[in-house]
């Protein structure tokens, strides 16, 4: 055998957890309350209260066990970054299609028309914003179809590079155009 086995770990039931938290100092405390705060700044809304809740909720009900072996503080920083990592993962896979979306029965039809009107405005709007980037051009009207991660890659026919870097195109010159007058 090559090496040695790792040893299997050892994780701490609530219990544990809740006398491990009840026993850290007032310092121990003070330092995740900061690093909270500093990590919170990565999301738009939180605060760092809020994100400290969160881990510690998750270490608690055991969705993110904690290993006897690693020292708190730094678990609960591991966690309120994998918190801040899948709120992130939502907002970048969030479309504006999800939300709001019209029930086409209940417009009129000049509500209709002046839907797709809008729509058509949008649509040059961004093929112009987006004129010097053909592959991020064809990522947003992708994202306006509706369409999202692999389906859209697959729609404009690109590869994981070359689509992560339409996609940030996409988010920096889109938000660029928005904050101009």
């Amino acid at each position: 055998m090559i090496g040695t086995p790792k040893p299997i770990r050892q994780y701490a039931d609530r219990a544990e957890a809740v006398a491990v938290l009840n026993g850290l100092s007032r310092l121990d405390w003070l330092r995740i309350d900061r690093i909270a705060d500093l990590l919170a700044l990565k999301l738009a809304g939180w605060e760092g209260g809020d994100l400290r809740n969160v881990a510690i909720v998750k270490m608690l009900s055991g969705e993110r066990p904690w290993p006897r072996d690693a020292a708190v503080t730094p678990f609960l920083v591991m966690v309120m970054k994998g918190v801040i990592s899948n709120e992130r993962k939502k907002a970048r896979d969030w479309s504006p299609l999800d939300d709001n979306l019209a029930d086409e029965e209940a417009l009129s039809p000049a509500q209709v028309l002046e839907q797709e009107e809008a729509e058509r405005v949008l649509r040059a709007n961004v093929r112009e914003a987006l004129a010097r980037h053909p592959n991020a051009q064809a990522v947003a009207i992708g994202m306006l179809d509706g369409l999202r991660g692999e389906p859209l890659r697959s729609y404009v026919g690109l590869d994981a590079v070359s689509f992560a870097s339409a996609r940030r195109t996409v988010k920096r010159d889109l938000f660029r155009r928005r904050r101009r007058p």
